[in-house]
């Protein structure tokens, strides 16, 4: 339970961190174009398959704020469900992401995600993934970049606690379909040096509308394929949101 609590404290945290920040930063900045933090809420419905199928109900934090020279990204996010009084969700997640540009395409990032399932008994797994990377397209409405680097991951999983040394690839795919519309794409890789075997592979894919000014529909999906989770669970979760976002 204790544990439980600090990842629920920690999404957050974080997820606030990055609203209370985007504040200060809009008053002290007289809310400059560049530098401005963009912060939204999002809540919906899940309807999830793997584990568990059901219908549950998510929300979520965000903040982010992009300069020529740097981006930082903070968010969290939980959902929880029951059926017929058992509970078939209980998850939450924090990200947080500093990317650094060392030239017009080629960057450094920083990652660092922090979660929880209780379905997939995952009782905490932390990732800290610092990267290279490089903007295979770099237009005003697509962006297309790529990057690599080592992964340090802490866990306990089916009530194992483990840490490892592993390798992170990942891609992410942007495209401004108009000025109220955008569609998204990030795959993930996480691997384990010591044990081939142990990966996890990450898929998120998202399609944005605006409905009036500061409200959007938002329909996303994500996918995680662990090749080796707790016992007698499956490989593989979806979970697909629709949810309104609320942009302030």
């Amino acid at each position: 339970m204790l544990g439980r609590n600090m990842i629920f404290l920690a999404v957050w945290g974080v997820s606030l961190l990055g609203v209370g920040a985007g504040y200060s930063q809009d008053v002290q900045a007289d809310e400059k174009a560049n530098g401005a933090w963009e912060r939204s809420l999002t809540a919906g419905l899940n309807a999830n398959s793997g584990n568990k199928d059901a219908v549950l109900g998510g929300i979520g934090l965000a903040g982010e704020r992009t300069t020529d020279q740097d981006l930082i990204r903070l968010g969290g996010n939980g959902a929880y469900g029951e059926t017929e009084g058992e509970t078939t969700a209980e998850n939450a997640k924090a990200v947080g992401r500093y990317e650094y540009s060392l030239s017009e395409r080629m960057f450094a990032a920083m990652t660092v995600e922090l979660g929880y399932d209780s379905i997939a008994d995952v009782d905490y797994r932390l990732i800290l993934s610092p990267a290279l990377g490089y903007y295979l397209i770099k237009e005003e409405r697509v962006r297309f970049n790529v990057e690599a680097g080592p992964s340090y991951i802490v866990e306990r999983v089916g009530g194992i606690e483990d840490d490892y040394l592993g390798y992170r690839i990942a891609d992410r795919f942007e495209w401004d379909l108009s000025e109220t519309s955008k569609f998204w794409q990030a795959t993930e890789f996480i691997g384990d040096f010591d044990n081939s075997d142990n990966f996890l592979v990450k898929t998120e894919v998202g399609l944005e509308a605006a409905l009036v000014s500061d409200l959007s529909l938002a329909i996303v999906a994500q996918d995680t394929y662990d090749n080796e989770p707790a016992p007698g669970l499956k490989e593989n979760d979806l979970s697909v949101m629709t949810s309104l976002k609320w942009s302030f």
